[in-house]
């Protein structure tokens, strides 16, 4: 068996291809026409070329984000575009030194069965035990159309054809016009002033409040400055990521990952906003005239529960979200694992900061008054009434969404 056939299929497929079997119909000729760069008839290789070209960019326009760099390979000049996910390959035959066979577009993807790469061409049925990752599943269905393509490309006048690339081109405008208008409707949600970053941690109110009062807590105890410290740096580090995830919105390449990230940024916003509620809370019921230490305690025991002053969980996320840099390929590739972890852990933290019981005592009209002048003394642009109604805003919309995926 030759190359071409261990390649793109066996010989007993060859009765159904097409190509082989042109004959000079009037199709022929008008294709013939629209190839010919000189005097004479084009020949069937010139055609197959032509065909094969077709097919390709025809294909690409609509998903050359899912490979890597092309690179060349092989003595018949190909080129290979390995995907990012590495379980699909294309080889891209178009160009031989000397103007002969083969022209065609070679298919390989990993067989989990087989622990080998399966061979196709435009126009086999794919077949086989394919369990691609995650970041390639949508170029297999896609690599599936290729027959399809090839199929119409074959039969149709280079008019057609161009009307074909021309309405799948359109229909990939309409498509990320559709997520742009998307995403700026997302952006505003989350950023009101347009700035580039997300309001709820434009201000750092718990930080100030640590400032105003740090000779007060020094004379009560020096050790709850460390503890108090170690919030602070545990927001700040969660502000940054909450900002990493954020900016990540604009690398998005479909509506479904659209919908994950938002999803993981109202997660994490709400986290944030529950731990900054608790932490000025906490500094607060310390701090004022008529100390409530059982509320501050209770506070500081949960904390500690959850690791907050010990933890490198969010340097940790830091670390790796920096790393991607935001490229597209990057964040599509990893970032998907990275928001899994946020959100487990997100969900474990409200899990236990749901445990506080202070909020629902009688004492707490008090505390809310406290928190109320506290945050106005620091002119902070973020109100105990914004911070609360935020969290019950996110409460309902949970409680609406399982309510729904009960029904």
């Amino acid at each position: 068996m030759g190359i071409f056939d261990r390649l793109f299929g066996k010989k007993k497929d060859s009765k159904k291809k097409t190509i082989k079997k042109l004959k000079p119909t009037e199709n022929y000729k008008i294709i013939s026409v629209e190839l010919k760069s000189r005097g004479g008839k084009v020949s069937k290789s010139e055609l197959k070329r032509f065909v094969n070209q077709t097919v390709f960019e025809t294909f690409m326009s609509v998903n050359s984000h899912h490979f890597n760099t092309p690179t060349r390979t092989g003595h018949y000049g190909d080129d290979q575009y390995l995907s990012k996910g590495g379980c699909i390959k294309l080889h891209y035959f178009n160009r031989h030194t000397n103007g002969t066979p083969p022209f065609t577009i070679g298919i390989l993807i990993y067989n989990n069965d087989t622990q080998d790469w399966e061979s196709f061409g435009p126009r086999n049925y794919i077949t086989g035990n394919f369990l691609v990752n995650s970041t390639d599943k949508k170029l297999f269905t896609e690599i599936e159309k290729i027959k399809s393509i090839h199929s119409r490309v074959s039969k149709t006048t280079p008019d057609t054809i161009e009307k074909e690339k021309k309405r799948l081109e359109e229909e990939e405008k309409k498509r990320l016009e559709k997520l742009n208008n998307e995403v700026t409707t997302i952006l505003k949600e989350f950023d009101k002033d347009n700035n580039g970053v997300i309001d709820i941690i434009e201000d750092d109110p718990f930080k100030k409040l640590l400032q105003k009062h740090q000779k007060l807590i020094i004379t009560i105890d020096k050790s709850y400055i460390q503890h108090f410290v170690k919030i602070s740096s545990f927001l700040n580090d969660k502000k940054n990521n909450i900002q990493s995830t954020f900016k990540s919105l604009k690398k998005v390449s479909n509506l479904k990952e659209l919908k994950t990230f938002v999803k993981i940024l109202k997660n994490q916003k709400h986290t944030y906003n529950v731990l900054l509620f608790h932490s000025i809370s906490m500094i607060t019921s310390l701090t004022k005239e008529e100390q409530d230490l059982i509320t501050f305690y209770e506070i500081y025991e949960h904390f500690d529960k959850l690791k907050i002053f010990q933890s490198d969980h969010e340097k940790e996320v830091s670390k790796e979200l920096k790393q991607l840099n935001f490229k597209t390929s990057q964040v599509i590739e990893k970032l998907g694992d990275i928001l899994y972890r946020i959100n487990s852990f997100e969900n474990s933290m409200i899990e236990s900061l749901n445990e506080l019981s202070y909020t629902t005592q009688n004492g707490f009209d008090n505390l809310r008054g406290s928190i109320t002048s506290e945050l106005k003394s620091i002119n902070s642009s973020i109100g105990l009434n914004n911070l609360l109604t935020g969290i019950q805003t996110y409460q309902m919309y949970k409680i609406n969404k399982n309510t729904k995926s009960l029904n």
